[in-house]
């Protein structure tokens, strides 16, 4: 019986997370910052840094670039948690546009 409850549990867990990454790219396509900032924050904690106290700076590259989080005077703008950014560990490294 435990194991039923597990297995359902997993599913429907995995199925939240395609839903939310499927939703997300819909919302791409008017190009709100919200997937962006989920995928920088991906790529920052995957390469150690806190990507909740994270300013981009120019000599860094595109790669933690986020159009809508590079002003100095204000807070981050990173809303995911830490284990939705692990989720998005193996999409990290794509290309914006591919994701």
């Amino acid at each position: 019986m435990q194991k039923r409850v597990s297995i359902l549990l997993l599913l429907l867990s995995a199925i939240a997370i395609c839903w939310c990454i499927y939703r997300d790219v819909h919302i791409e396509r008017g190009y709100t910052g919200d997937l962006r900032n989920r995928i920088v924050g991906a790529r920052l904690q995957k390469d150690g840094h806190s990507p909740y106290f994270y300013k981009w700076k120019t000599n860094e590259g595109l790669r933690y670039y986020d159009p809508q989080n590079f002003d100095t005077l204000h807070v981050s703008n990173i809303t995911a948690n830490p284990f939705f950014h692990q989720l998005l560990y193996p999409l990290a490294d794509l290309a914006q546009r591919t994701i």
